[in-house]
């Protein structure tokens, strides 16, 4: 009688092998798919405050001159005031909509002691929309 030697690897050691590496392979690329979209949206939000921030340089530049405009933003390079359906596809990605609202408080309320509300939307990497919100008081806000 003839002992056979096990010389080689079996097919079901070759299958659990290929399916180790497959499971590490697949772990990695879910790792690597999450880590560019948490980067993604990063740089999405960085830009939005970067842009609301930009407006509300715009509105210091501007604060003697009460703007009594509602939802409106604000042209970067002549400082115009802007209605609404121009205030979309700002930023460099041209996916931001801006919106500036005066959100002062009756008591408060002159030329002078102004609060604005700044918002920036943009659609988000999950779907939905995604925002940033500032507030801007001009330099000289003094309230009771």
């Amino acid at each position: 009688m003839k002992i056979m030697s096990q010389a080689g690897d079996t097919i079901v050691e070759a299958l659990f092998a290929i399916a180790i590496i497959s499971l590490v392979l697949t772990a990695a690329y879910i790792t690597a798919n999450n880590s560019q979209n948490t980067l993604r949206d990063a740089q999405e939000r960085d830009q939005a405050i970067t842009l609301a921030q930009s407006e509300a340089e715009i509105l210091n530049a501007i604060s003697p001159q009460p703007i009594t405009a509602h939802d409106f933003c604000l042209s970067p390079s002549n400082q115009a005031v802007l209605r609404k359906p121009q205030c979309s596809g700002m930023g460099t990605d041209n996916l931001y909509s801006v919106t500036i609202s005066n959100v002062s408080s009756s008591r408060c309320r002159s030329p002078n002691l102004e609060t604005y509300k700044v918002q920036v939307s943009w659609p988000s990497l999950q779907g939905g929309t995604d925002y940033v919100y500032m507030y801007y008081q001009p330099p000289n806000f003094i309230c009771p």
